[in-house]
């Protein structure tokens, strides 16, 4: 018996020939390559490891490291691979290039800038590079993954097929992203063992989270969606003597693979065969598809072949039944007819005994009487003729001549036979017969006898059924005549609707016949092919046994674990210290905020309480008392966006100056914190845990549920379903749902009763609702009360969720935040900064971003002390402005930095800084023991903090805080006004106190009178053209997003499952319509904003033309600030629901994948999805701009009328006061003290 050696070499090479040659025969030139190049890979022993990861991970960088070459291939923390280089063992001063749609060609290798401009040449396929590899093994370095898109690009790469094993390099702050597990998942589909590489450990902070914790959230990601990597290892590139970094284990493992190459070689070719057949069997399909394609039009026309069927036998019939309906309609009705005679009772006993005498009277010798003369005979004769004559009339009108009628007039309708006038005249109908019928009936000779009057009775009623047969046919023979019309109008319609259906059955049956010859050829490679490798006996080299164990996490690392560091590093300490903190630290008392606020709040409670005793200015100190109430308790609201990972939690704790929010490389913001300023009532440390209503929860589960396909009627049920889930199978889009619906169900039992409470925990119980999904998953919000620097000049920072995690709570970017905060901070990450998930809600942002009233948008790229030079930091700067651009977002506000450095240079500063984290400090810093740290200033300005803060701080005081403070000087400055305004008239002698006040009551008059006549019809039609614009403007932007739109949700249709296209089809719809709704729902969102700005400057306008008018008769009568849209009820729009028997044909438009790539299916399949949507979209538009102009308009009206109020009261209460002030109503001594207060004041 043979080895398994001498099959591997023999048997596979003999059976890979036989393949190689079967598919050059088929003229598949493409894969039969493939399965040269596998034959060559058998036969050297190739070994190969492929390395993909997610994008600026370290992958090539890990190459470089691995073939011990510094800069062999280009790293960046962009995007630096835009193609796949194979590295082959040995030396040549040549190398490959596979152009795309070009043959393979051999150049010079060139010099090493010029190489790697070639791996960044989207051009170009793949490169081929000879050099010098460990253990001879061959490397193939792939393009980077940021999204499942691009995830599901790299999987098709042929390179996968040479591959024997995956190196999937993750960075530490981004392992968990769903790019990364879907792309593993595809991998594990397939059967193509992987390692998983945890790159950039040195980024770990053991004082932020322990390894072995991150271990396990890991362990528990990846077991939730059922994978299972060989090995996965910790490495760091910049340091390889970090405790943590296991390169040399890495290493040593790969060694192992040399050792047990031609297992690996033929556990892969195996396994690359198969892939190949699959591949050639689309192309056998292609190959079919010039036959396929004069079916399919055929096909098409038709639903599915057992109802063309169907329909094919229903026409056979319905052209028999035509081709005989003159004959059927004789038939049938004759039969109707001789039923109706047979059954006709003409004949009773009385009748009888009428014929009788009739008889008698017909025998020779009969007399009337015994001397009755022949003419009295003849009489009797004519007599008793008659009597039986007009009886058996009126007997067949009754049981003959009425039901015939009807027979005959239902003719017509019976056989869809409309003839104009025949039912009127059928009615008409008279059957007429001549008595002497009767006697023509009279045999010769006849005796008049019983006998014989049966018999002649007999005979007289068939004489006159034949004669109403006879008058039938006449009426039939005309319905006959419509028929044969009939017929020959509607019989070639019929025969062609069958030859048709006769041409689809032809279809089906050549369809079914391709399938079959399809299907049997593959069956006669695969099964030979799977009969042969069968036989062997796959020793598998990935047992446990044959790797080296490197991967255990060190069990000193569970001794190393330290607590969270808290507040001012004492929160996770006892209750009674955290007490001290607060009493030592801050004071209880409420805090004052901005100091220019509260010297403003000052001001304007003064100048009220100056102003309170003069009578006519309660409107002026109530609005006084109010802005100052709104200045005390301003709070400015600065939200935190970005991808999960980005820093946003690390950027807030430099921000607040203390390790507040919980950090790690996980996802662990898992809902909106608020970070604010302590006040009476919740001091320092305090944290508010307000949990979601019963209401909001279910909501939440049953669209979870709805992604399985299940329903509940409330949450108890839905409880039940999650239990019930079949996870075994769960597609990938469903696995944020799952996790989420999974820790509902977990942690149910102790928070179900407290939902819709607002719940007040203790510091160290904020980190489990801030981080652990199974508490997390009930939080609607989360406020923890802190006092700092920034909080005490009234800011709120909002830390929301991160935008690409796994986790569907993680995804819910909140719109209303970027609506209303008073600034937006977006934090992107240095290595692979603006990825997709930037990318998107930056899309988000752009359509919002020029409803505000200011530029309130900054732009941080964090962890720049990546940066290996400043070079490469101005590269990544200038591709982040770049991309900001392109979301039209020009002279963004974008700073580097580094929240780390910032954060322990605070820490440092406040002598807060644990030593494991000083030594931290140092390493990032590269000092050495005796190097002292440096000053914070320094610390600062290094980090890229101190830059950002100076302008951010600045924005706070110049815009937001300046803003307030000037409105609310002018307030006091018309206050000071209207004071100069009694004082002059005050100054006016007797005679001309009656003249002004005779004028100023004319005035007071015509102003409140002109005000009522003001016309808003310009402003209405203003705003119905603003929002018919906005509206036009939506279906514009919608339209040019169409094509990236359906390029994005159809692409796995380049290869879709094999079994299931059309499934994949009806996919691709849903989700690209669930995009689109996506879409209109951001910019509905857009669209309410602009016009809401559009209101408020028409709001505005009206203001001024209010006050336009006052003045015209006092120029010194002011009016009050510019309005404010006070919160309004939600507009309610209308539900777009498709068309969904619209998409119902659409499958039948995708042919193969082929013909999707390079044929006409991707056009067509767009052009007509497009054509489906676009009139659905306008119409769902139009009604949402009947919605927006209703809702605006009754807003509009609404605060007009408010403004029309206020502007009465102020010029009554102006005039008032004039009025007081002529008639010595104020104490003029008084009013020179107010006078001189208020200027001070201003």
């Amino acid at each position: 018996m043979r080895s398994t050696s001498e099959l591997s070499q023999v048997d596979l090479d003999s059976l890979l020939r036989n393949l190689y040659e079967t598919l050059k025969e088929s003229g598949d030139e493409q894969n039969a390559q493939i399965l040269h190049t596998l034959r060559i890979k058998l036969e050297s022993q190739e070994v190969t490891v492929a390395s993909y990861g997610y994008v600026s991970s370290g992958k090539s960088r890990l190459l470089n490291v691995l073939m011990d070459e510094d800069n062999l291939l280009p790293v960046s923390p962009l995007s630096s691979s835009m193609n796949s280089v194979y590295i082959r063992p040995g030396k040549s001063a040549d190398i490959g290039l596979w152009p795309k749609n070009k043959p393979y060609t051999r150049v010079t290798l060139p010099e090493r800038d010029q190489f790697h401009a070639l791996c960044q040449d989207i051009s170009l396929e793949s490169l081929e590079l000879f050099w010098e590899t460990p253990e001879g093994l061959s490397f193939i370095d792939t393009p980077g993954i940021d999204s499942i898109e691009s995830g599901n690009k790299q999987a098709e790469n042929s390179a996968l097929l040479l591959a024997d094993l995956v190196i999937y390099v993750a960075d530490y702050n981004h392992v968990e992203s769903q790019a990364n597990f879907s792309f593993l998942k595809t991998l594990q589909t397939r059967e193509i063992p992987y390692l998983l590489i945890v790159n950039q450990v040195d980024k770990h902070i053991g004082l932020e989270l322990s390894l072995t914790d991150f271990h396990t959230r890991l362990t528990q990601g990846l077991k939730q969606w059922d994978l299972k990597p060989v090995r996965i290892y910790f490495t760091s590139l910049l340091d390889d003597k970090h405790p943590e970094c296991q390169l040399e284990q890495l290493k040593k493992m790969l060694a192992e693979l040399r050792i047990g190459g031609q297992e690996l070689v033929v556990s892969t070719v195996i396994r690359s065969v198969r892939q190949v057949i699959h591949r050639h069997s689309e192309f056998f399909l292609q190959e079919q598809e010039a036959l396929r394609e004069l079916q399919l039009g055929v096909k098409e026309q038709a639903i599915n072949e057992q109802e063309t069927l169907l329909a094919f036998h229903d026409l056979e019939k319905q052209i028999e039944t035509l081709t005989a309906l003159a004959e059927t309609i004789d038939s049938e009705t004759m039969v109707e007819i001789n039923k109706l005679l047979s059954n006709a009772p003409l004949f009773s006993f009385e009748m009888r005994e009428l014929a009788k005498r009739l008889l008698a009277s017909c025998q020779p010798g009969f007399k009337a009487g015994f001397f009755a003369s022949s003419a009295k005979t003849k009489s009797e004769q004519d007599r008793r003729l008659n009597k039986l004559h007009a009886e058996l009339v009126t007997r067949s009108e009754a049981n003959i001549t009425w039901h015939l009628r009807k027979i005959l007039a239902e003719i017509p309708a019976r056989y869809d036979l409309p003839i104009e006038n025949y039912c009127d005249q059928v009615s008409q109908m008279n059957v007429w017969f001549e008595p002497e019928l009767l006697l023509q009936t009279i045999l010769p000779g006849a005796l008049v006898s019983g006998e014989y009057v049966m018999n002649y009775t007999s005979d007289l009623a068939t004489s006159l059924k034949s004669i109403f047969r006879q008058s039938s046919k006449v009426w039939i023979e005309r319905v006959q005549e419509a028929a044969i019309l009939k017929t020959r109008r509607e019989l070639p319609s019929l025969q062609e609707q069958l030859e048709d259906h006769r041409r689809m059955l032809g279809s089906f049956a050549e369809l079914r016949r391709l399938d079959m010859l399809h299907d049997n050829h593959i069956a006669e490679l695969i099964a030979p092919w799977e009969q042969a490798i069968s036989r062997f006996a796959q020793d598998r080299f990935w047992a446990d046994h044959k790797l080296p164990d490197s991967n255990k996490v060190k069990g000193s690392e569970a001794s190393r674990q330290q607590g969270y560091i808290g507040l001012q590093g004492h929160f996770n300490s006892s209750k009674n210290e955290l007490s001290e903190v607060k009493t030592n630290k801050f004071p209880s008392s409420a805090r004052r905020g901005h100091p220019k606020l509260w010297e403003t709040v000052q001001n304007l409670t003064s100048c009220s309480e100056l102003v309170t005793p003069l009578p006519g200015f309660s409107l002026k100190v109530n609005s006084l008392r109010q802005r100052a109430a709104r200045l005390e308790n301003n709070l400015f609201s600065v939200a935190l966006f970005g991808a999960f990972s980005a820093g946003k939690s690390s950027l807030a704790n430099a921000l607040l100056g203390d390790s507040v929010l919980p950090v790690s490389p996980n996802p662990t913001t898992a809902t909106i914190n608020k970070i604010l300023p302590p006040t009476d009532r919740y001091s320092h440390g305090t944290t508010k845990v307000k949990l979601k209503s019963l209401p909001d929860l279910t909501t939440d589960v049953l669209s979870s549920l709805a992604v399985f396909g299940l329903t509940a009627i409330d949450l108890s049920q839905a409880l039940l379903q999650i239990s019930s889930l079949d996870t075994q199978d769960v597609p990938l889009e469903a696995k944020p749902h799952l996790s989420f619906l999974r820790a509902v169900a977990r942690n149910q039992s102790s928070l179900l009763e407290h939902l819709g409470e607002e719940l007040t925990v203790e510091y160290q119980h904020f980190r489990d609702f801030v981080v652990s999904e199974d508490k997390a998953c009930f939080v609607e919000g989360i406020e923890l009360y802190f006092s700092c620097p920034l909080t005490e000049l009234g800011v709120v920072l909002v830390d929301t969720p991160g935008s690409n995690s796994t986790n569907v709570r993680h995804t819910n970017v909140a719109f209303d935040y970027i609506k209303n905060a008073d600034a937006v901070l977006f934090v992107t990450y240095y290595n692979n900064p603006f990825c997709k998930a930037d990318a998107q809600f930056l899309s988000q942002l752009g359509k919002v971003k020029d409803t505000f009233e200011m530029d309130k948008l900054f732009f941080l790229v964090n962890a720049s002390d990546l940066a290996e030079t400043p070079e490469e930091l101005t590269l990544v700067l200038k591709y982040v402005e770049q991309n900001l651009r392109a979301s039209d977002i020009i002279q963004p506000r974008l700073f580097p930095v580094s929240s780390q450095l910032a954060l322990w240079a605070k820490l440092s500063s406040a002598g807060h800084l644990q030593p494991e984290a000083v030594q931290l400090y140092r390493q990032r810093l590269k000092l050495s023991s005796a190097e002292n740290l440096p000053e914070t200033e320094k610390g600062l300005l290094d980090s890229g903090l101190k830059l950002f803060e100076t302008s951010f701080y600045g924005f706070i005081e110049e815009e937001l805080v300046n803003l307030a403070v000037e409105a609310a000087n002018k307030e006091i400055q018309r206050i000071l006004d209207s004071v100069d305004g009694l004082l002059e008239a005050a100054k006016s002698d007797a005679s001309q106190r009656v003249e002004m006040l005779e004028r100023y009551r004319t005035f007071e008059q015509k102003i409140l009178l002109g005000l009522e006549q003001i016309s808003l019809s310009a402003e209405e039609s203003s705003l119905a053209q603003e929002i018919d614009e906005l509206i036009y403007y939506v279906n514009q932007r919608l339209s040019l997003r169409y094509s990236g739109l359906f390029d994005r949700n159809f692409f796995i249709l380049m290869k879709p499952k094999e079994d299931q296209p059309k499934h994949a089809v009806q996919q691709c719809i849903g989700d690209f319509l669930q995009e689109i709704e996506v879409e209109l729902v951001q910019e509905t969102r857009a669209t309410s904003l602009r016009a809401e700005k559009f209101v408020q400057k028409s709001l505005e306008l009206v203001l001024n033309k209010y006050a336009t008018f006052v003045s015209q008769y006092d120029q010194q009568c002011s009016l009050q600030n510019g309005p404010e849209i006070r919160s309004q009820e939600e507009l309610r729009l209308p539900v777009l629901i498709w068309d969904n028997n619209a998409f119902s044909k659409l499958t039948d438009l995708y042919k193969n994948p082929i013909n999707w790539a390079e044929g006409q299916g991707r056009v067509k399949m767009q052009e007509t999805l497009i054509k489906i949507i676009q009139p659905q979209i306008k119409a769902w538009l139009k009604e949402c701009g009947e919605a927006y102009k209703g809702f605006w308009w009754q807003l509009f009206k609404h605060e007009c009328q408010n403004l029309k109020e206020q502007t009465h009261l102020e010029v009554s209460s102006y005039y008032s006061r004039l009025a007081t002030a002529l008639g010595d109503g104020y104490d003029l001594n008084y009013l020179k003290q107010v006078r001189g207060e208020l200027a001070r004041l201003t």
